[in-house]
């Protein structure tokens, strides 16, 4: 039996570990292409080897179902380190430019140097995910890595901890453990790239202190994402959809809607129906549905706790559905306000939990207004038809945007991911997918798809098909295809 926890890195180890790190790099043992894709292949063979090993730990961090976790932690991680694999030649092979009439006999390249020693710090709600594929980046393009896992996550933590060193390369990838002492720590030393995924707070701890030695720092915060309704959104599936992107990882997802602005002529159906799906999507009750997860620890139960109970004195604010939660089990219920203003609590700084507010707008044109008026989000979720879409597509700055779905667009590994200002730093803006309406959620075939043959598997023939099929025809029509080839045809849920 594996332990749960980790022992903590002592503090005055760490600068000796950065140091080794270094010296691995220093002597070149990370830029050969040969090194690089030997770790992406050991830890892509080791994840797909052990899954259950990877999904017990998270399951034991956040009380998810394996369909979930995999899904969430797995899927996404596999397909990042396959593409990385199919594309690392082609990333790393220096590009010769035209020069002038004075270079003329010369020759011009752009080649792609190693970064150096990178410090990648990692959050607590995808524990799995949001370390390795950030791991796998770095390798790819010739670092050297000091990982440090999120101690609140104590399974995951433990699990990098143990396996990290058996799978890679000890000389060039560490893995320090610990709290805000060991976190101070390393941030101490002298890095040539770090990456932090978190909240502004620490995020701005972080900046500070990379500061001293100008090292670029990638940073991914979060915020408030809104959605907006539309009068003419099907308003059965966008609340289905909602409901499913509220209660994923109990809100506790970067990425989570923190608030709906709907139309004011189908305010009142939006709620009606609303209220309808949660009870068809929890017909026992969210406590006892397999898998809803709990907020990660007792301090951040407080938080909700304090912000349910804040909202819940403002008059003008009416509670839609939830509000349950036990301090014990650290439950809290996906928890919906009506009536919410701009200035109510539950508006003041990102939720990550599953709570959510909901303002009446008389239309697109204020909700524009609105989502303007507050910091860049990290993701906008519109459900509308395509000219009120482009009108907010246009007229708005989000990290990433979806239209008529959720998420979709964190499974398309050449699509960019990241932020602006309070939300971070990443890879781009506007990555915009315009995502399937009006429906086809997960069936019994797609789930089938996403384990076998969605996944990435470098090289093959089968992952090269389906992601030619998905690149020249779309995801419907690929899907279809697939379908067809295995004879099977399953009714969509939310059809």
């Amino acid at each position: 039996m594996t332990s749960s926890s980790a022992p903590v890195t002592p503090v005055a180890e760490i600068p000796g570990i950065v140091a080794s790190a270094r010296a691995a790099f220093d002597r070149g043992t990370t830029r050969p292409i040969a090194w690089r894709k030997k770790q992406l292949r050991a830890l892509y063979d080791w994840i797909s080897k052990n899954e259950q090993t990877v999904l017990d730990a998270v399951n034991a961090d956040l009380h998810r179902l394996n369909n979930d976790s995999y899904q969430l932690e797995l899927l996404g991680t596999l397909s990042e380190i396959a593409h990385m694999l199919d594309h690392i030649d082609e990333w790393t092979t220096p590009k010769t430019v035209p020069g002038v009439l004075m270079t003329a006999a010369g020759t011009q390249q752009i080649r792609y140097e190693p970064l150096g020693v990178t410090l990648l710090i990692a959050p607590w709600n995808y524990p799995f995910y949001l370390l390795a594929v950030p791991l796998a980046q770095a390798i790819c393009a010739g670092n050297a890595c000091i990982l440090k896992p999120s101690e609140m996550s104590t399974h995951t933590e433990a699990l990098f901890y143990r396996e990290i060193p058996k799978i890679l390369d000890s000389s060039a990838i560490k893995v320090v453990t610990g709290g805000v002492a060991e976190s101070t720590a390393l941030l101490a030393q002298r890095f040539d790239q770090i990456t932090y995924t978190g909240n502004g707070t620490v995020g701005r701890i972080v900046m500070t202190a990379a500061a001293k030695h100008l090292t670029p720092v990638l940073l991914e915060l979060g915020g408030k994402c809104p959605v907006y309704v539309h009068k003419d959104a099907d308003l059965a599936v966008a609340t289905k959809r909602l409901m499913w992107a509220k209660a994923t990882n109990a809100g506790q997802t970067c990425l989570a809607p923190d608030f709906v602005l709907v139309h004011r002529d189908v305010a009142a159906k939006f709620n009606e129906q609303f209220k309808k799906t949660y009870e068809a999507y929890f017909p026992k009750g969210p406590r006892a549905a397999e898998g809803y997860c709990r907020i990660i620890n007792s301090r951040h139960f407080g938080r909700v706790k304090t912000l349910i109970d804040r909202q819940s004195a403002c008059s003008h604010s009416k509670l839609l559905f939830g509000g349950d939660t036990d301090a014990a089990d650290k439950y809290v219920g996906p928890t919906v306000f009506t009536g919410v203003k701009m200035s109510d609590p539950i508006m003041e700084d990102e939720l990550f939990c599953p709570l959510l507010a909901v303002i009446e707008v008389a239309n697109e044109d204020e909700a524009i207004s609105l989502i303007r008026s507050r910091d860049h989000p990290l993701g906008m979720y519109i459900f509308a038809d395509k000219p009120v879409a482009d009108k907010i597509l246009n007229s708005t700055t989000s990290g990433s945007a979806v239209v008529n779905d959720f998420f979709f667009h964190m499974l398309v590994p050449d699509l960019p991911f990241g932020g602006g200002g309070a939300v971070g730093d990443g890879s781009g803006l506007e990555a915009v997918n315009d995502a399937r309406y009006p429906d086809k959620a997960e069936t019994a075939l797609t789930a089938f798809l996403l384990r076998r043959l969605l996944v990435g598997k470098p090289q093959s023939g089968a992952y090269r098909a389906v992601r030619w099929l998905v690149g020249k025809y779309g995801g419907r029509v690929a899907l279809a295809a697939v379908a067809f080839w295995l004879g099977v045809v399953y009714r969509a849920r939310t059809a």
